[in-house]
C-alpha cells in the first residue's frame, strides 16, 4: 500500500513538472533529480502550437462579437470601446508569447542565480518566522487572485464555446498567458525581496554585535565584523544585479500589463453602467463586477510587491552605509590575510 501511494505522488509530481509546458505557459520543466531547468524540442514547440492556436480563436470569436454589436444600433461610445477591446485584447498574450521566445532563458538564468543565492544565504543566515509567514501570505493571494481570474475566463469561455471545450480551453489559456507569466513575475520578485529582508536583518545583529563590543582592543572580534560587512555587500551587489536585470526583464511587460488593465476596467464599468437596466444584478456582479474587481485586486497586489522589494532594497542599501567607518579596517584585514 505504501509503496502504492509513493507511485502516485511520484505520477502526480510528473504531470506537474509537465503542466505548465502543456498548458503552453513554459517551454521548461524542472528536474528533480538534476535540481536544474530543462527543455527539449517537443517543449519547445508544444507551448508554441498551442498559443498560435489559440491565439487564431480569440481573434475570430471576436471578431463574430464586433459582428454581433455592429448589427445592433449603437452609441458612438459604445462603438468606440467595442473597437478597441479587439484591437488590444490580443496584446498582452502576444507580448508575453514574445516574451517566452525570446527572454525565457535569461528568465531561467535569473531564477537559477536566484537560487543560489537563496541557498548560501540561508546557510549563513537562520530562518525567520515573521519574514516566511510574510511571504507566504503574500504568495496565498497572489495564488488565490489568478485562480478567481482563470475561472472567471473559464466560465466565460465555456459559455460562448459550448460544445468546444478544446477551445475554449486554448481560449482560457492564452488569454491568461500574462497573468501566468506575471505570476511567475511576482514569485520570484517575491524571493529576491524574501532575501533583501534576510540580509537586512542579518546586518542589524552585526551591527548590533558591534556595537555591544567590550572597551579595549578586540583584532579577533574587529575583523570577523569586518569578514561579515564584506559577505553582506557582496551578497548585496549580487542581489542587486540580479534585481536589475528582472526588472529590465519585465519592464516592457508590466507596462503593457498595466495599460490594459485599466483599460479593462474602465471598459466594464462603462459595459456595467449601460447594461445596469437590461440585466439582472446578479448577472451584472457576477459577469462584469467580477471581472474588474479580481483585475484592481490583481493590479495592487503585483504594485505593492514591486513597491516592496524597491523599498527593501533602498532600506538594504541605507543600512549598508551605516558601516562606512569600517571600511579601513576591512581593506586592512583583507590585505593581512
Amino acid at each position: 500500500m505504501k509503496q502504492l501511494l509513493e507511485r502516485i505522488c511520484q505520477l502526480f509530481k510528473q504531470i506537474g513538472r509537465f503542466l505548465p509546458i502543456l498548458g503552453g505557459l513554459t517551454t521548461y520543466w524542472y528536474d528533480h533529480q538534476s535540481g536544474d531547468f530543462r527543455r527539449n524540442t517537443i517543449s519547445r514547440l508544444l507551448p508554441w502550437t498551442l498559443n498560435i492556436i489559440g491565439l487564431i480563436w480569440i481573434l475570430y470569436w471576436d471578431s463574430s462579437f464586433l459582428r454581433y454589436f455592429f448589427g445592433n444600433k449603437l452609441n458612438p461610445v459604445m462603438r468606440y470601446v467595442v473597437t478597441s477591446r479587439y484591437f488590444v485584447i490580443a496584446l498582452p498574450p502576444i507580448s508575453a508569447l514574445v516574451q517566452i521566445l525570446f527572454r525565457e532563458s535569461r528568465f531561467i538564468q535569473i531564477q537559477r542565480n536566484i537560487r543560489i543565492q537563496e541557498m548560501e544565504c540561508l546557510k549563513k543566515i537562520a530562518p525567520c518566522q515573521e519574514i516566511e509567514i510574510k511571504f507566504k501570505l503574500l504568495r496565498f493571494f497572489k495564488y488565490l487572485i489568478v485562480s478567481f481570474i482563470f475561472i472567471i475566463n473559464g466560465y466565460w469561455a465555456w459559455d460562448m464555446s459550448k460544445e468546444y471545450y478544446l477551445l475554449a480551453f486554448l481560449y482560457v489559456n492564452v488569454i491568461c498567458l500574462p497573468q501566468f507569466l506575471m505570476l511567475q513575475y511576482y514569485l520570484v520578485l517575491a524571493k529576491l525581496c524574501r532575501l533583501f529582508f534576510y540580509i537586512d536583518k542579518h546586518i542589524r545583529q552585526v551591527a548590533q554585535e558591534a556595537t555591544n563590543l567590550p572597551a579595549g582592543n578586540h583584532p579577533t572580534m574587529e575583523c570577523r565584523t569586518c569578514c561579515e560587512i564584506y559577505w553582506l555587500r557582496l551578497q548585496h551587489s549580487k542581489l542587486a544585479r540580479l534585481y536589475a536585470e528582472l526588472q529590465a526583464l519585465f519592464k516592457c511587460l508590466l507596462y503593457i500589463k498595466r495599460f490594459i488593465s485599466l483599460f479593462n476596467v474602465g471598459m466594464r464599468l462603462y459595459f456595467t453602467l449601460v447594461s445596469w437596466g437590461e440585466f439582472a444584478l446578479i448577472e451584472v456582479f457576477k459577469l462584469d463586477v467580477s471581472d474588474y474587481v479580481s483585475t484592481i485586486l490583481d493590479y495592487f497586489v503585483t504594485d505593492y510587491m514591486c513597491d516592496l522589494a524597491k523599498n527593501s532594497f533602498d532600506d538594504l542599501e541605507l543600512s549598508l552605509k551605516e558601516f562606512n567607518e569600517v571600511d579601513y579596517t576591512l581593506s586592512y584585514s583583507i590585505d593581512k590575510e
